[in-house]
């Protein structure tokens, strides 16, 4: 939801991308996992005018947070102003991506 946190003793460190990459990354090498590749999704935005652009910073804070765990990105759909909603395809790895507002897109990502 927001790409940094104020300190890292916040009551939900999954909100932060600078806190919730590295203890993803934890959870699933306990789970076995030891080489990983990711797929990046969202980061529009959403409200016209707001010089903010939370969704851009938090883009490049899950970028800034992957490339520090040598993660590299084989698909992404980010950015724009258009909400999106994600079906991802546990046997397959495919991804479809709904994007609304301005007529429905539907999208597969194969890797």
């Amino acid at each position: 939801m927001l790409p940094n946190s104020p300190n890292e003793n916040v009551p939900k460190p999954g909100k932060y991308a600078n806190l919730g990459i590295p203890l993803l990354i934890e959870d699933l090498k306990k789970l076995g996992g030891s080489t990983f590749t990711a797929k990046i999704f969202g980061g529009a935005a959403m409200f016209k005018g707001s010089s903010m652009d939370v969704g851009k910073k938090n883009t490049l804070a899950v970028k800034e947070q992957l490339k520090k765990s040598n993660i590299r990105i084989v698909a992404e759909d980010t950015g724009g102003n258009r909400a999106r909603s994600i079906e991802f395809n546990l046997d397959t790895g495919e991804v479809m991506v709904k994007k609304v507002g301005g007529g429905e897109k539907v999208e597969i990502f194969k890797y």
